[in-house]
């Protein structure tokens, strides 16, 4: 991890309001897609309203794995927020992404979001499909806490494939 993604980690692991400050300051003045991911999984692993404007910018990028990281970690910032990601993600032109909608429904779910998810999987049959073929029945699936890893954790490799700009 270089030394930016470092500090970025560091400073949203930090309990200090200007250390949070500084890290969303630092990621709005545009940041290489590393340090980005790590913002991103920090941002996860310590939810924090005010990253709200940032992550929803991520989940526009380019970069399949930097929207994924995003959804999940605005998923992590409470219900509404939750909610929010779900919808986002389901309406995602990436099938790794409206995946990933599934995997957030359960381990966020509300009733809004169960709709979203169902009207999700009666439109997209090929994702329903690979989530019967994963997990049995989508509609019956009590998927494990290690499932629902395993789909978000494919958002946290750093994928070479895509268009490295440096802002969302």
């Amino acid at each position: 991890m270089d030394a930016l993604a470092q500090r970025l980690t560091r400073w949203v692991a930090d309990s200090d309001v200007q250390a949070h400050d500084k890290a969303l300051r630092r990621v709005r003045s545009g940041v290489p897609p590393a340090a980005l991911a790590a913002f991103l999984a920090a941002a996860r692993a310590h939810p924090d309203a005010r990253y709200t404007p940032v992550l929803l910018d991520a989940t526009r990028y380019r970069k399949v794995s930097v929207r994924g990281q995003a959804l999940a970690a605005l998923a992590c910032m409470g219900p509404a927020h939750a909610e929010r990601a779900i919808a986002l993600a389901a309406g995602d032109h990436d099938f790794t992404i409206r995946r990933l909608a599934w995997a957030l429904e359960r381990l966020h779910p509300s009733p809004t979001s169960h709709e979203v998810i169902a009207a999700l999987l009666e439109r997209d049959t090929e994702l329903a499909e690979a989530l019967a073929t994963a997990y049995g029945p989508v509609t019956q699936t009590e998927a494990t806490d290690a499932d629902l890893d395993a789909e978000i954790v494919i958002f946290d490799a750093d994928d070479d494939d895509d268009d490295d700009a440096e802002r969302p």
